[in-house]
């Protein structure tokens, strides 16, 4: 492999405690964080509601990131699993070492009993012992989370010895990862059945094996067959929804997502969702799907308004939470892509590991259209900085810590920011959320960094935020998320 790095952790992440009372902890490496990067992040410390539930879930993910579906590329690293904070959830994602499967864990509010999440994202250790000990959960009680280490455990960890791993470039994984988003992002519901409907279905695509199969949806149910119609969902390979196997005992639905019925079966894609007890499984299988990729990575399009067959979405409205139609924000892009780089660029700051964007606030917020918007969240796609949710027809946010360099700025508000972090001209106050920014001999206040930034500047006073932030919130943020640092003496700008 031509390039190869190695990713630190402070011990392997292991179940331990009693049979009755497991504690499982996940060690964290190369973090993300709304206050900068972090060698290890601690997200969450807590119970988790269904035991075995998140034990199999946790161990399906954990098997599609060490498994090959496929031998097209024998000998690529294993990625660890990438696991991210929100205030109301933990997700954790995989793709397989093949690149041929992504699957994620979605622990809901439920799942994790109200208990406080940090935002972030981070990779997170998987080994066999791991593997093991999640298959011998048994206890019916909560199951004791702990993800990353906490301090002052942490710094003694630093002290002993590390668990070091050599992983792969970042760009063939970031450009999987982004592929499973886009094609979730054109899936609508087709079917959800229930319980013991499901169980059955999970039982004959494990007799099926490695062969393709096509998903027919009668009357709300759901079937196999060998030959393809106009109203099938496609499945390249039935043996790579092995995983379900894993969580089929805890489901209490199942439900499938596939392009629309027009299409047929032209758009060789699907995702298949198990929903257990508080939280989600996701399945999306990759292969037949790499069309839609360009040699600089994905292609972004917005899902056709009748693909969004989601219950609640209004796929033409500006006001959905959704991907929505893309002619416009094709339109946009295809006709600036530029502006669209930089329109992207301006919100990757403002946004702070989100569960579910509302594409409409988030133009309010920035002083876009809701076209532009959706066109700049799928480039956020592409950079492996948003994810899909097709059960909630809604993008998230999220970083994948791939470590890769940041590229320069272009939009100008961005570069003004810049300059004013790097002169010192910003000053934090992280108890009140609030700032001071020196620029061209004046003192600016900004309050609210967590949420919509007002400033005291003639920007802000003439728009009021309807052409986005100024370049001293901008600052401010920029400012947050690199971490604690020392107040300088602000140089004058002119």
């Amino acid at each position: 492999m031509s390039d190869v790095r190695s990713r630190t952790y402070v011990r392997p992440s292991a179940v331990t405690g009693t049979r009755t009372a497991p504690v499982l902890g996940l060690e964290t490496s190369g973090g993300a964080t709304p206050t900068g990067t972090a060698r290890h992040p601690h997200f969450y410390s807590g119970v988790l509601t269904a035991s075995q539930a998140a034990a199999v879930g946790l161990l399906a993910v954990a098997d599609v990131s060490r498994t090959w579906y496929r031998e097209e590329h024998p000998g690529r690293a294993v990625l660890d699993p990438v696991v991210t904070g929100h205030d109301d959830r933990l997700r954790f994602e995989a793709l397989s070492p093949c690149r041929g499967l992504y699957a994620r864990l979605d622990i809901l509010g439920d799942g994790v009993n109200g208990a406080r999440i940090h935002r972030g994202s981070a990779h997170f250790d998987v080994n066999d012992t791991l593997l093991h000990a999640l298959g011998r959960v048994r206890s019916r009680r909560p199951l004791h989370l702990r993800v990353g280490p906490v301090l002052p455990a942490a710094r003694a960890a630093l002290d002993g010895p590390n668990v070091r791993k050599k992983v792969p470039s970042p760009q063939l994984p970031l450009r999987d990862f982004a592929e499973a988003q886009a094609v979730a992002s054109r899936l609508g519901l087709r079917a959800e059945v229930p319980r013991l409907r499901a169980q059955r279905l999970v039982r004959a695509l494990a007799r099926q094996g490695d062969v393709r199969l096509w998903a027919t949806t009668v009357n709300g149910g759901l079937g196999l067959s060998a030959v393809p119609s106009p109203s099938t969902v496609p499945l390249p390979d039935a043996g790579r929804l092995a995983a379900l196997q894993r969580v089929a005992l805890h489901m209490t639905s199942l439900r499938l997502y596939g392009p629309p019925a027009a299409a047929g079966h032209a758009g060789a894609a699907s995702a298949w969702e198990a929903v257990l007890p508080g939280m989600r499984l996701t399945l999306v299988p990759l292969s037949g799907v790499h069309a839609s990729l360009t040699a600089d990575g994905l292609t972004p399009r917005a899902p056709d308004a009748e693909s969004d067959t989601h219950a609640g979405t209004d796929a033409d409205s500006d006001s959905g939470s959704g991907s929505g139609s893309g002619s416009n924000a094709d339109i946009d892009a295809a006709a600036d892509p530029e502006q669209g780089r930089q329109d992207a660029e301006l919100l990757s700051v403002l946004l702070s590991w989100e569960s579910r964007i509302d594409p409409a606030a988030l133009a309010d917020q920035a002083g876009l259209t809701v076209a532009r918007t959706r066109t700049a969240l799928a480039l956020l796609v592409d950079a492996g900085r948003c994810g899909y949710d097709a059960a909630e027809a809604a993008y998230f946010h999220r970083e994948l810590p791939f470590h890769l360099r940041e590229p320069e700025p272009r939009h100008p508000r961005l570069v003004d920011a810049r300059a004013l972090v790097e002169a010192g001209a910003v000053t934090l106050n992280r108890r009140s959320g609030t700032a001071t920014v020196a620029s061209s001999g004046t003192v600016h206040h900004i309050r609210e960094l967590h949420g919509r930034r007002t400033c005291t500047c003639l920007w802000w006073s003439r728009h009021q935020g309807v052409r986005g932030p100024c370049e001293h919130g901008l600052a401010a943020v920029a400012a947050l998320r690199n971490g604690p640092t020392r107040s300088r003496p602000a140089a004058r700008r002119p």
